[in-house]
């Protein structure tokens, strides 16, 4: 284990700058610690370097994290049926697409690549996937995650009154919306969880405690954080709070033993069939 150079006045905590994690960033840092802005995949090297003492962290990067870190109890960014921010952007249907077609990838994510990965090995077949592009110019699906995604679906329309495929057309030439965590949930039929809460192994005790006790005082007030962030996130958006407040009630930040068997059952599929590179050119 890396041994962390950390200034103990006051610990990092990475957190992500994505409105999916708004309701946690509600509340005031823990105590003795501040919160670091770094995106899902950056904050797995920042753990493994002993940058930041705990972290909201993707899910598949947890294997890379073995023997670093360990969960803060049962908290983390998950969804059931649909995440409205995990998207595939497509010219065609997801089960259409094969190794014809060229994709785009969201340099942000760890979870979400080896997830999309996974759900074109169950329906289309390891040897049939699409490939990466060279360059961004002629694509026929581009992968995005976060405010990213969320912004893009409202732009073509995803949960607009007109809802033709005509009307996403002339918005985005990728006008089909694919929500891999609404695509798992029909092989599977189990949530799917994004991340998770660690520390590292080696903070100290009552680091870890505060943390825990940071989380548990979440719980108790999420429903007033998930409130105070709706009007704000609907006016950054320029969407109806409708929406705002749809996002944050499809997202799930207090989990069970149900996404916890979604977790297993996602790092025990991926690690059947995983390779390097996932995705060729």
């Amino acid at each position: 284990m890396v041994k962390t150079t950390i200034n103990t006045s006051s610990y990092p905590i990475a957190m992500i700058p994505y409105i999916n994690m708004a309701p946690f960033r509600q509340m005031s840092p823990p105590k003795r610690c501040h919160f670091v802005s770094l995106v899902p995949k950056n904050s797995v090297a920042a753990l493994q370097k002993g940058h930041v003492m705990a972290a909201a962290v993707p899910v598949g990067g947890l294997p890379l994290l073995e023997n670093i870190v360990e969960p803060l109890g049962k908290f983390g960014i998950a969804a059931k049926r649909e995440s409205m921010s995990v998207m595939l952007f497509s010219d065609r249907p997801f089960n259409k697409m094969d190794h014809t077609c060229t994709i785009h990838l969201t340099g942000d994510s760890t979870s979400s690549v080896r997830l999309l990965y996974l759900l074109w090995v169950n329906i289309l077949g390891i040897e049939n996937l699409p490939r990466l592009s060279k360059n961004n110019d002629s694509i026929n699906g581009e992968l995005l995650i976060g405010d990213q995604a969320l912004k893009r679906a409202i732009r073509v329309n995803r949960w607009g009154k007109n809802d033709s495929d005509s009307n996403r057309k002339e918005n985005d030439p990728l006008f089909v919306v694919n929500d891999l965590a609404s695509i798992w949930w029909k092989i599977y039929n189990l949530p799917f969880v994004f991340a998770r809460w660690v520390v590292r192994k080696d903070a100290p005790f009552k680091i870890k405690e505060i943390l825990s006790d940071w989380l548990e005082r979440f719980r108790e007030q999420e429903s007033k954080m998930v409130k105070a962030c709706i009007e704000p996130t609907a006016h950054i958006l320029k969407v109806d709070t409708t929406i705002a407040k749809r996002y944050f009630q499809v997202i799930q930040r207090c989990l069970d033993d149900t996404h916890l068997l979604g977790q297993q059952r996602f790092l025990a599929e991926y690690q059947k069939v995983k390779r390097k590179p996932l995705f060729n050119f």
